[in-house]
């Protein structure tokens, strides 16, 4: 036998795989299976108690976490055998019929092992092969990803269990953190290490570095991280504790309960670390793990936070401190939005990306994320484009300097408010009068992208659906620093009834949780409706605003036509005066007679001129029932 020092995980499995060799070799005849005496040299001179590795060997950490000593780890090294060379399917065929070792036979063998097999199978060590037809006819194996783990082989990258090296974490000091969070988890190592804290659970949005805080907590104990979902087979969940400690690893699970659920976590025997949750903002995690939690919540970073993710990828330069302020999103959706920006400028020959490389990155992420619920909007950038009572344009302005300073407000003025940094503003008034354009227009003047919720995405009529889907759009909008529009919001936000079947019973718990996602939305909402009266005081209460249009008057209506008429038309002032002051029409009626007149102009070939446009006037008004004053034809001025 080599007397080389040991120096790799490999080098002790495969010293301990030859002491389970020479076990196996003393209950069966060598002449039987003459493959056996390829191993006579490394068998020579075997001392089966000699190993078990050095300190931080997989093997150590075991026996460490475990208790088990070398004769008993040797018995889950003969279960490996047949892993190992397929050539032992024949010996444990011979005795019993099996390719594999069974528990029969084990306990046969070696009856002081039955305890051992019953421990390792307990802690997910040893696994039973599916098709046996008795407690003694059960087939034993060692999961790969265990047996990988012993050989200090990590599990094979994109499948549901990951590893991550200590040496890979980022460090504590380098994080991103506003003080009260850095503050916490700077006290977090010694917690850990008293065992005065048995797990951290860390809370927060998508892309908020919520794995990256769990790793580098980790790593400030010398562990790496075994990340998992509860969502794994039921085998590998059940080996998972046992494959973090050999990998010297905690292990890092990630759960997403749904708003109102509960979701217990298995146990996970074998592991001697801390237990790393990686949760979202809603329902609540328990286990037998979490019995002395402690949680660290990661929300929106604030706008000093922000500006370094964005200064980490683009530098001091890219004017960090605007897009800081225009974009409130989470950290890794920041960093992921600069890498774009940057690719960009460089692909166009530049050094450092602008707020004009930014925006089409932002809103590239943006669309992934809100795939089928909402749609983005065309968002005009100015005022001018919007007509409207002075009386409504002042409660706009009003509205877009909340949405400037939200963050401040919530730091100050409102400390308290509910939805913290969050602005819901509600839009009512009749048809035609401008909400919707308001709300584009709002979002365009603040820099941002605008989502209309689309109703037949959201809506479902099995239980608890829409639920889920409102919160997983509010959730993407706060994470994504997106404007999301509710149009014709009362089919939503109607009021509650008396409960008189079940259909009413769950249409008011559709409502009652849309209450109360408003009221915590940390972003920006703007809900039109034009019957007002339909939605739930409720609803009105939570709006940080609320904005009333009207029938536009004789300034408005002037100013509407000359928006809408394009720029090489023919219409002398005279006829638009007139239109304004003789025909009370809404935004949307001039928007449509506007565009009939030029469809009129182009189908004579001529510029558009005052009887295209009169002749559109009074089908625009036919259409609603009304009549129009002036004549259909005027003469040129």
């Amino acid at each position: 036998m080599s007397t080389d020092p040991l120096t790799t995980a490999e080098d002790y499995a495969r010293r301990m795989y030859f002491a389970a060799i020479a076990r196996l070799s003393e209950r069966v005849a060598a002449s039987a299976f003459p493959f056996l005496k390829d191993y006579q040299v490394d068998l020579a001179g075997l001392r089966p108690d000699a190993w078990c590795g050095v300190e931080g060997s997989p093997l150590h950490r075991l026996a460490l976490v475990t208790s088990f000593d070398v004769p008993e780890l040797v018995e889950l090294f003969t279960v490996a055998l047949v892993d190992e060379d397929a050539r032992f399917g024949a010996v444990f065929e011979a005795a019993t019929g099996h390719p594999r070792p069974t528990l029969g036979l084990l306990h046969a063998w070696w009856p002081s092992s039955r305890g051992v097999l019953r421990r390792m199978r307990e802690l997910g060590l040893l696994v039973t092969v599916p098709g046996s037809v008795s407690t003694a006819d059960e087939c034993l194996r060692v999961p790969p990803l265990v047996w990988a783990a012993i050989r200090g082989e990590p599990p094979p990258g994109g499948g549901p269990v990951r590893h991550h090296a200590a040496a890979d974490a980022v460090p504590l000091a380098d994080l991103v953190l506003g003080p009260a969070t850095r503050a916490t988890v700077a006290r977090l190592p010694a917690a850990l290490a008293s065992c005065s804290v048995d797990a951290l659970v860390v809370r927060g949005p998508l892309s908020s570095g919520r794995h990256t805080l769990a790793r580098s907590v980790a790593a400030t104990t010398g562990l790496g991280t075994l990340e998992l979902e509860p969502a794994a087979d039921d085998s590998t969940w059940a080996s998972a504790g046992v494959v973090a400690t050999l990998l010297g690893a905690a292990p890092l699970v990630q759960v997403t309960p749904e708003p109102g659920e509960h979701r217990v976590l298995p146990p996970l025997p074998g592991s001697g670390a801390p237990l790393l949750v990686v949760t979202g903002r809603w329902g609540a995690v328990t286990g037998p793990g979490l019995q002395r939690p402690v949680t660290v919540d990661l929300g929106i970073p604030g706008p000093e936070e922000r500006e370094r993710h964005w200064e980490a990828v683009l530098g001091t330069g890219g004017q960090v401190a605007e897009l800081a302020g225009r974009y409130r999103m989470t950290g890794g959706t920041i960093r992921r939005a600069a890498r774009s920006a940057q690719a960009a400028a460089r692909l166009d020959g530049r050094t450092d990306a602008t707020p004009g490389d930014v925006a089409p990155a932002v809103r590239e992420i943006q669309r992934a994320h809100f795939d089928t619920l909402a749609n983005r909007v065309d968002t005009p950038d100015a005022w001018s484009a919007v007509a409207v009572a002075p009386d409504t344009m002042r409660d706009l302005a009003l509205a877009e300097t909340r949405c400037r300073h939200r963050e401040s407000l919530d730091g100050g003025a409102v400390r308290g408010s509910a939805g913290g940094a969050g602005v819901r503003l509600l839009f009512r008034g009749p048809s035609g009068t401008g909400k919707t354009l308001a709300a584009r227009t709002l979002a365009g003047v603040l820099g941002l992208d605008l989502y209309a919720v689309d109703l037949a995405g959201v809506v479902d009529k099995y239980l608890g659906v829409t639920e889920k889907n409102l919160d997983r759009l509010f959730s993407r909008a706060e994470e994504n620093g997106a404007a999301l529009l509710l149009d014709e919001g009362d089919a939503l936000m109607t009021q509650r009834t008396a409960v008189q079947s079940s259909n009413d019973r769950y249409a008011n718990l559709e409502t009652n949780f849309l209450l109360q996602r408003l009221e915590s939305f940390d972003g920006i909402l703007v809900v039109t409706t034009n019957a007002g009266k339909r939605i739930d005081s409720a609803f009105e209460r939570r709006m940080d605003a609320v904005v009333d249009f009207g029938p536009p008057g004789e300034v408005e209506r002037w100013w509407l036509w000359r928006l809408h008429l394009p720029a090489e038309h023919e219409v002398v002032h005279d006829v638009v005066d007139d239109l304004a002051v003789h025909c009370p029409m809404t935004g949307a009626e001039i928007r449509k007679t506007t565009l009939h007149a030029a469809l009129l102009a182009l189908e004579e070939g001529s510029p558009l001129r005052e009887e295209h446009l009169l002749a559109a006037t009074h089908r625009e008004l036919e259409k609603a029932g009304r009549s129009c004053p002036l004549p259909r034809e005027a003469g040129r001025g």
